[in-house]
C-alpha cells in the first residue's frame, strides 16, 4: 500500500512524510535485526524520495504511537540491572547501538538531506518532557546524553526532540497536541514546529468512536501558520491497522483509523483530506511571504485578528476568529469580510478571500460495506473446527518453568504470546480450618485479561478497559477434599505504551491468589502466592502454528458438529477474494475475542462482543469550539470494531484460508468478507467556488438532492432552504456528473439561475449524490450499468456481465463473453465474413460514443428499432462453416490454480480449481475493446483462417456412388428432415435412419444430385440446431464365392459396378413387376438370396445386434414399416426389477462412442440363409490408421453371419473414408 499512500498524500498537498522507527519489530532479539518485506525501513524512505516528497525520521527509538510497549523490545525490559528512559547505562548503551544501526544504515544509502537523500529532520526521544519530572535529576541527565549522542552522529541534519521545552542546544523543540499555535520554542533562533498535529484520535476497546471535523483541523493549521509556524506535520495522516500484536495500550484497538484524513483503508477520508488539500494550495501560494515577510499583528476587537505577511512584492492576510460562538464582520483594508466564528480567512493578496477553515467546499464521502461478490457469503463459507487443547495445564498443572513467587508477565512470558499459564495445586483436608461450604478465590489480577480453572472446570473469566491497572477477581468454588490444581490463563491486550515509568506497570497475575473460607462471621485467608507454580508459555495452537497454511496438524481439523460459542476453539474455512480492487473487510460479528490469520498473515486482534460505552451525544457535531476526545464521539453501545482490515497483498487470486482462534467463544456462522465502497457523496460549494464530486473510481449513478441558494440540513438530510436558484438544480447536476467516476461545476447564479436570497445569506449549493452498489462502468462506454453475476452450474465458477446493454444491442453480443448472439463467433469474423459495414461500429471518441449511446436508449424508449445491419443479412459459407450451434461449456470452468503453477497447491483433490498449466501465447493477449469493436483479435484471426483452411468435401473416383453420410444425428432429427434438406440438390431414391448409431445414409437417383448436395452442404449442415457431418458413403464390393454360379453372377450384377436405375429394371423383369418407383415411395426389396452385400452392412460389424427374418422384425424405432421387410431389432427386454437403463444421448457432433450396453444381453442371432460365409468381416489385426473410431466404425463387434439390411441391390455405403474399423 505505500506508493498508494504516498501518491495520495502527495496528491493532497503534502511535502514531507514522517514516521517512526520501531525498535521491538526491528531487533525482536538482541542483535538480530529484521528489515524485510514490510520492515523495509530504506525502502519505505525510497519510495518517498522516488515520489518527490521530503521525509522526517523519528528514530526515537521510544515512539509511544499506542504501539505495543511504546516499541521497546521485551528483551531489553528484561537484561539485568535495566533502567528505560533514565540515565542507565545497559539502557543507554542498547539505545546508542540501535540509534547507530539506524543512522549508519541511512547514510549508506545517502538518504539525508546533506548527502542529497529527502531526510530533513530527525527525532531523537519522544515527549520525554511530559513525564521528566518522574525521573529527577536522572532524568535531565538522560536528555543531556540524548542530545550529545544524536549530535554525535554526524547526519548534517537538524535534531529535534517533541515536547522538550528545555531541549538541550543543538536540539529543537518541537510541539505536539490539537493546537499548537501558542507554542513558543525555548531558542528565539529555533524555527516554530509542529511535529503531531492529532488529526483524530485513538480507539480503545470498549470505547466510543472518535471524531474531529475538518474544519477545526484546518483552523488549528491556519493559525498556527497566521501565528508564525513555519512546519507542521499530522499525526496521523494515515493510521492504518495494528496487525498481528503490534497494538499496545493496554486495550488498544486493532483498528488505529485515527480519523485521519486517509482512512485506515487508504479511502479519501472527506471532506477532510479535500478541505485541507484546498488550505496546502492557499498556503503554498504564498510561500514567499510566510517565510520572508514581516509580520504585522491587528487586534480588530472580539477575538477577532488580522496577520499581515509584507514582502516589497507581495502581502498576504491571516482573519482569524477565535470566538467560539460568534460570526464576525470585519472592515479590513476598506474591504468587508465576513468571518464565522472559530475560523481563519485566508486573503493571499490581502483583498480576496481565498479560504476558511469553516466554509468546505469539499464533499463528504459515506462509505458503506458491500458484500463480496465473489462468492455468496457467510453461507458459501464451511467452517472446520479443533478444540485448543488445555489438558496438560488445566487438567494436569504441566509447565515448562517453576518457581515458587507469581512472576509478572512481562518477565515469564517475554512477549513470546499474548497467553501465559499459572498453575498450582493445594491439599486441602476436611480439618483444615479454610474448610467450609461457602469457599471462594480469589486473584489480583493487572486489568489484562483473566481465565481461572480450578481441577479442570472454568470457574470465570474476568477483563477490564483501558486505563484501569488492576481489578480483584473472586468467585465461588467447590473445592476437592485432598489435592486441588488452581490454573490461571492470563491474556494480555498490549503492553503499557505511555506514561512515567511505564515499564514498571505489572502485567498478568500480579498476586496475591488467595482461597478464602467462611464460617459465618469467621473469615479464614490461604495465600498461595509463595507456593510452587508453575509456567507454560502459550498455547497449544500457536506452538504448532494452525494459523498457518502448511501447518503439521492441518489434516487434523473437523468438519461435523461445528460447535457454536465455545471457549478455545480454532475455526477454518476457505474463501474467494471479493472482486475489484476496493480494499476488503472481514466482519467478525458474532465472534467474541480471539485472533484471526488470512493466508497465515495475522489481521490483529478481534473483540466484536466488547461494546462501546454508552454516553454519546445525539445533537450535532459543532467544530466550534477546542477539541479534545470526548467531543463529537459516535457508536456508543455497538460492538467496539465489527470490521477488521485485510489488505490485498495478504489475498491470493484464487482460493484463501482464514483462521480464527476464538478465546471467549462466538459464532462463526455470520463471518463475512466485504469491500468497503462509497455509497453517496454529498458536496457543499460556496458561491463561486467550484464543486467537484467523485465516488473513488466508481460511476455516480443518480444524483439525490440538489440546491443551490441557502439549503439546510446536512449529508444524508438535505432540505430546501428560504431561497432558491431559479433553474431546477437536480437536472443540471444529473447532466454533469451522472455516469462519470467524478464532475465538478461552478456554484453561481450563472448556472442555477439568481435567487430571490436575502443580501445577508451566503449562498451555497448542496449535492447528494449516489451510487449503486452493484453498478460497474461499462468496459466499452465507461457508463454505469448494474452488474450481473451468477453460477451456471454447481462446479461451474462464477462469471457476471462485462459490458451494458446499449453496448451490447449496438453490436449484438453478448454481455459476457462478447460472442455474437446469433453465431457465437467473435465480432470480428462476423463482421468480415458478412461485409457489415464499419458505419454499424461505435465510436470510439468519448463525446461521440457518449452521444451514439444516448441516442441509440433515446430510440429504444420511444419504441424506435435501432437501424444496424445485425439480423439483416444472410449468413454466408464462412458463418455456416464456423458458428457454433451447441454449448460451449468449457468457458464455465474454473480458473486456473495459482498454487498448482507455483507447484505449492496441497489440496489435492478438494482443490476447486483446476490443476493444469495456463495456455500461453498471442491468444491469451486479448483485448476487450478490440474483440468489441472486431479489430486485432488474434481469435479470431485464427478462426478466419481455420475457414479457409477447411477441406472441401471431394467426391470419389468411383461414380457409381450416390450415397452420402450423416453423422452427428439424435432422436430430433427425423428422415423428414433429411429429405426436407437434401431434396433441393436433386431427386432421392432413399433415406435409411441409423440412430443407434446416430447416422443416416442419404442415397439420390443420380450422381450430379449427390455431388451438389456434397458441395453446397460441406462444413455447414445444420438441422435443428445440430451441425451434422457430410461425408461421401464407400462401397466395398467382395469377391463373388464361384463365379460360374448363378447366384454370384447376380451379386455381381448388384455389386455396385450398374447404375440403380438399371439394377431396379433387372428385378422388375425378373419378378414381372411393371410400373414406376418415385424416390418418396418405399421400395419393395428384391427377394433375400439375390441381394448384395457390402462389409458395411454387417449389422454386428456396424454394432447392431439384430435377429434374422425369422425372429421379430422391427424398424428404426422399434416399429414395423409399411412395405418393408427389412430385418429389424426387437426392442429390448425390460430391465430387472428396481434397474432401469440409462437413456443414451449421442454427442452432436464429432467422435460417436457406441451407446452404454444393456445390463441384459440378447440371444444371438439365428443362423439361416443369407450371405456366403466369405461376407463374414472379422476384426482387423494391427494398429489403425487413426486413433479412433469413424462414425461409421463400431468397436467391439464380433465375429458372425451378416444378414442385410440394405435398402435394396446397389452400392451400400461403408465407413467413411479416414476412420479406422476398431
Amino acid at each position: 500500500m505505500w506508493p498508494d499512500l504516498i501518491k495520495k498524500a502527495k496528491e493532497g498537498g503534502l511535502d514531507a512524510i514522517e514516521t517512526y522507527v520501531f525498535w521491538n519489530v526491528h531487533e525482536p532479539q538482541r542483535r538480530y535485526y529484521d528489515f524485510t518485506g514490510n520492515l523495509d525501513l530504506i525502502r519505505f524512505l525510497k519510495t518517498i524520495q522516488d515520489e518527490g516528497l521530503y521525509a522526517v525520521l523519528r528514530i526515537g527509538p521510544y515512539v509511544c504511537a499506542e504501539w505495543n510497549y511504546g516499541g521497546f523490545p521485551m528483551w531489553l525490559h528484561n537484561m539485568p540491572g535495566v533502567e528505560l528512559r533514565t540515565a542507565n547505562d545497559v539502557f543507554m548503551n542498547e539505545m546508542k547501538n540501535f540509534t547507530t544501526l539506524i543512522v549508519d544504515m541511512v547514510k549508506k544509502e545517502k538518504l539525508f538531506a546533506s548527502q542529497g537523500g529527502p531526510i530533513i529532520l530527525a527525532q531523537i526521544e519522544n515527549e520525554y518532557g511530559n513525564v521528566m519530572s518522574s525521573y529527577g535529576d536522572a532524568g535531565k541527565a538522560y536528555v543531556d546524553w540524548c542530545a550529545n549522542m544524536a549530535e554525535s552522529q554526524n547526519i548534517g541534519v537538524p535534531w529535534i526532540m517533541c515536547q522538550q521545552s528545555d531541549a538541550p542546544q543543538p536540539m529543537i523543540n518541537t510541539c505536539n497536541g490539537w493546537y499548537c499555535d501558542q507554542f513558543t520554542p525555548n531558542n528565539p533562533n529555533s524555527p516554530k514546529m509542529w511535529t503531531e498535529n492529532w488529526t483524530g484520535w485513538f480507539k480503545s476497546w470498549g470505547g466510543k468512536d472518535p471524531h474531529r471535523t475538518a474544519e477545526d483541523v484546518a483552523f488549528a493549521v491556519a493559525r498556527f501558520f497566521q501565528t508564525g509556524g513555519t512546519f507542521q506535520n499530522y499525526y496521523m495522516y494515515h493510521g492504518g491497522t495494528n496487525f498481528g500484536r503490534t497494538a499496545g495500550g493496554p486495550y488498544m484497538t486493532t483498528s488505529y483509523d485515527y480519523d485521519a484524513p486517509l482512512d485506515e483503508y487508504g479511502n479519501l477520508n472527506q471532506p477532510k483530506w479535500g478541505h485541507l488539500k484546498e488550505l496546502h494550495a492557499v498556503l503554498h501560494s504564498i510561500e514567499k511571504p510566510l517565510t520572508e515577510g514581516n509580520i504585522t499583528n491587528i487586534d480588530l476587537g472580539n477575538s477577532v485578528y488580522a496577520t499581515i505577511y509584507a514582502t516589497p512584492e507581495k502581502s498576504s492576510c491571516f482573519l482569524g476568529n477565535t470566538n467560539q460562538t460568534s460570526d464576525a464582520t470585519v472592515v479590513f483594508q476598506g474591504n468587508s469580510f465576513s468571518v464565522p466564528a472559530w475560523s481563519v480567512s485566508i486573503l493571499p493578496d490581502c483583498k480576496t478571500e481565498e479560504y476558511n477553515t469553516a466554509k468546505v467546499n469539499t464533499q463528504t464521502s459515506v462509505m458503506v460495506k458491500k458484500p463480496n461478490q465473489a462468492e455468496d457469503q457467510p453461507a458459501a463459507l464451511n467452517w472446520k473446527w479443533r478444540p485448543e487443547s488445555i489438558d496438560d495445564t488445566a487438567l494436569h498443572g504441566k509447565g515448562h518453568a517453576s518457581t515458587h513467587q507469581i512472576i509478572d508477565q512481562k518477565t515469564a512470558a517475554n512477549d513470546a504470546s499474548d497467553y501465559l499459564w499459572y498453575m498450582t495445586s493445594v491439599d486441602l483436608k476436611g480439618n483444615d480450618p479454610i474448610w467450609s461450604d461457602n469457599m471462594t478465590i480469589r486473584v489480583n489480577g493487572s486489568g489484562h485479561i483473566l481465565h481461572a480453572y480450578v481441577n479442570g472446570k472454568l470457574v470465570g473469566s474476568q477483563w477490564a478497559k483501558y486505563g484501569v491497572f488492576n481489578y480483584v477477581f473472586e468467585k465461588n468454588v467447590k473445592f476437592n477434599r485432598g489435592k486441588n490444581l488452581i490454573t490461571l490463563l492470563s491474556a494480555t491486550v498490549g503492553f503499557q505504551n505511555y506514561g512515567p515509568m511505564f515499564d514498571l506497570i505489572q502485567s498478568g497475575v500480579i498476586g496475591p491468589v488467595e482461597i478464602i473460607g467462611r464460617k459465618g462471621d469467621e473469615t479464614v485467608i490461604k495465600d498461595l502466592s509463595t507456593r510452587k507454580w508453575n509456567y507454560r508459555v502459550g498455547l497449544h495452537g500457536y506452538d504448532h502454528k494452525l494459523f498457518k497454511v502448511d501447518s503439521p496438524l492441518a489434516s487434523r481439523w473437523q468438519s461435523e458438529d461445528l460447535p457454536l460459542n465455545r471457549m478455545m476453539t480454532w475455526y477454518k474455512t476457505t474463501f474467494k477474494a471479493p472482486l475489484g480492487t476496493d480494499p476488503v473487510v472481514v466482519d467478525l460479528q458474532g465472534l467474541g475475542k480471539g485472533e484471526a490469520w488470512v493466508n497465515g498473515h495475522s489481521i490483529g486482534r478481534y473483540w466484536p462482543s466488547f461494546l462501546a460505552e454508552e454516553g454519546c451525544s445525539t445533537d450535532a457535531c459543532d467544530y466550534r469550539g477546542s477539541y479534545d476526545n470526548n467531543k463529537c464521539v459516535s457508536n456508543c453501545g455497538h460492538p467496539t470494531q465489527r470490521w477488521y482490515h485485510v489488505p490485498r497483498s495478504f489475498l491470493q487470486d484464487d482460493l484463501n484460508t482464514l483462521v480464527l482462534f476464538e478465546e471467549f467463544g462466538g459464532n462463526p456462522s455470520l463471518v463475512n468478507f466485504q469491500t468497503t465502497v462509497v455509497g453517496s457523496a454529498c458536496g457543499n460549494a460556496y458561491e463561486k467556488k467550484t464543486l467537484e464530486l467523485s465516488c473513488h473510481g466508481n460511476p455516480i449513478s443518480a444524483i439525490k438532492f440538489a440546491s443551490f441558494g441557502a439549503p439546510e440540513g446536512s449529508c444524508g438530510s438535505f432540505q430546501k432552504g428560504a431561497c432558491e436558484g431559479s433553474n431546477d438544480a437536480v437536472p443540471i447536476l444529473e447532466k454533469a456528473c451522472v455516469g462519470k467516476e467524478s464532475c465538478s461545476i461552478n456554484a453561481s447564479e450563472d448556472i442555477f439561475g439568481s435567487t430571490n436570497c436575502d443580501a445577508n445569506v451566503t449562498r451555497r449549493l448542496a449535492v447528494e449524490a449516489t451510487r449503486a452498489l452493484y453498478d460497474k462502468e461499462c468496459k466499452i462506454c465507461q457508463r454505469p450499468f448494474t452488474v450481473f453475476r451468477w453460477r451456471p452450474g454447481r462446479d461451474a465458477r462464477y462469471k457476471k456481465t462485462e459490458i451494458c446493454q446499449t453496448c451490447c444491442k449496438l453490436k449484438n453480443v453478448c454481455q459476457v463473453c462478447l460472442l455474437d448472439l446469433e453465431y457465437g463467433l467473435p465480432v470480428q469474423v462476423r463482421d468480415t465474413a458478412l461485409s457489415i459495414n464499419s458505419n454499424d461500429t461505435i465510436p470510439k471518441s468519448d463525446v461521440n460514443r457518449e452521444y451514439f449511446a444516448e441516442e441509440h436508449d433515446r430510440r429504444a424508449r420511444a419504441g424506435l428499432d435501432y437501424e444496424s445491419s445485425y439480423g439483416k443479412v444472410q449468413s454466408n459459407d464462412t458463418i455456416l462453416k464456423l458458428q457454433r450451434t451447441t454449448p460451449y461449456y468449457k468457458r464455465n470452468r474454473a480458473h486456473v490454480c495459482s498454487f498448482y503453477i507455483r507447484g505449492e497447491c496441497t489440496r489435492g483433490a478438494e482443490c476447486p480449481y483446476r490443476h493444469e498449466m495456463p495456455v500461453t501465447g498471442e491468444l491469451s493477449q486479448q483485448n476487450i475493446k478490440d474483440r468489441y469493436y472486431g479489430v486485432n483479435d488474434p481469435v479470431a484471426l485464427k478462426l478466419l483462417n481455420k475457414a479457409g483452411e477447411m477441406p472441401s468435401l471431394e467426391p470419389p473416383e468411383d461414380e457409381s456412388i450416390k450415397t452420402l453420410y450423416v453423422g452427428g444425428l439424435d432422436a430430433r432429427v427425423t428422415e423428414q428432415d433429411l429429405r426436407d434438406h437434401f431434396y433441393a440438390h436433386g431427386e432421392i431414391e432413399s433415406v435409411r435412419m441409423v440412430l443407434q448409431r446416430a447416422c443416416a445414409f442419404v442415397t439420390y437417383t443420380t450422381r450430379e444430385g449427390a455431388e451438389k448436395a456434397a458441395e453446397e452442404l460441406s462444413n455447414k449442415l445444420v438441422i435443428k440446431g445440430l451441425r451434422l457431418k457430410l461425408m461421401w458413403g464407400r462401397p466395398q464390393a467382395p469377391k463373388p464365392e464361384s463365379e460360374g454360379s448363378e447366384a454370384a453372377a447376380r451379386q455381381v450384377a448388384h455389386s455396385g459396378m450398374l447404375p440403380r436405375a438399371v439394377i431396379s429394371q433387372q428385378q422388375q423383369q425378373q419378378q414381372g413387376q411393371m410400373g414406376m418407383q418415385y424416390y418418396n415411395a418405399p421400395i419393395p426389396p428384391p427377394p433375400q438370396q439375390e441381394r448384395a452385400y457390402y462389409p458395411s452392412m454387417d449389422p454386428q460389424r456396424m454394432g447392431a445386434l439384430v435377429h434374422t427374418q425369422e425372429g421379430s422384425s422391427s424398424g428404426g424405432q422399434g416399429e414395423s414399416k409399411p412395405g418393408s421387410s427389412y430385418p429389424t431389432m426387437p426392442p429390448p427386454p425390460p430391465p430387472p426389477h428396481g434397474q432401469y437403463y440409462p437413456q443414451y444421448y449421442p454427442p452432436p457432433y464429432g467422435y460417436m462412442p457406441p451407446p452404454p450396453a444393456y445390463q441384459q444381453q440378447y440371444q444371438p442371432p439365428h443362423q439361416s440363409a443369407g450371405p456366403p460365409q466369405q461376407y463374414q468381416h472379422p476384426m482387423p489385426v494391427g494398429p489403425s490408421a487413426s486413433s479412433s473410431s469413424g462414425p461409421g466404425g463400431a468397436s467391439g463387434s464380433g465375429q458372425a453371419p451378416s444378414t442385410s439390411s440394405g435398402a435394396g441391390p446397389g452400392p451400400e455405403p461403408s465407413a467413411p473414408e479416414g476412420s479406422s474399423q476398431q
